[in-house]
């Protein structure tokens, strides 16, 4: 079997949609566990740090959550892309004269009427890059707060727990 660049593709994109969904259930169970445990009492030491560490968890799952639906959107936008980029070479080439369009088996696409579909052709083609662009660049900015969000909780609910651990009062 021959391993090609769409098998890999398709095994890279696999791996990271397994990826994305594991880091949000992560994020989801590390937040859920520190909510359950949190014990709170009058002799508890800046339980802000436990709050803020919440409330980074949660804009990291929401955050995770902002990725995969303009992951999910760019790849529909490019699916549109890749249906509209063949008749684009098409059209290209009969306005060149390397091809031909027939309308029907005895009658020829004119020049006025391919100069016309190419224009919007590549009105479609242009919007779907445009499109693909701006989906692309949200989803880099939701996983950088996604990635960010986690390990910011992390390390004030460790501070909140080290605080805790040896300098709040004991009963």
């Amino acid at each position: 079997m021959e391993y090609n660049y769409t098998d890999a593709f398709k095994t890279a994109r696999e791996s990271q949609s397994k990826y994305d969904y594991f880091f949000l259930g992560a994020t989801l169970g590390v937040l859920s566990l520190s909510i359950q445990t949190f014990k709170p009492d009058e002799f508890l030491r800046l339980p802000a740090l436990a709050i803020l560490s919440w409330i980074l968890w949660l804009a990291s799952f929401l955050a995770g959550l902002l990725r995969q639906e303009r992951i999910f959107m760019f790849l529909r936008t490019e699916a549109g892309f890749i249906r509209f980029k063949p008749r684009q070479d098409i059209l290209l080439k009969a306005k060149s004269g390397e091809q031909t369009i027939y309308k029907s088996p005895d009658s020829l696409w004119t020049s006025e009427e391919i100069d016309k579909e190419l224009a919007d052709v590549n009105d479609m083609v242009s919007m779907a890059e445009s499109y693909k662009k701006k989906h692309n660049h949200s989803a880099t900015i939701a996983y950088s707060i996604q990635k960010w969000s986690f390990v910011g909780g992390l390390v004030l609910y460790a501070a909140f727990r080290i605080v805790n651990l040896f300098w709040g009062q004991q009963p």
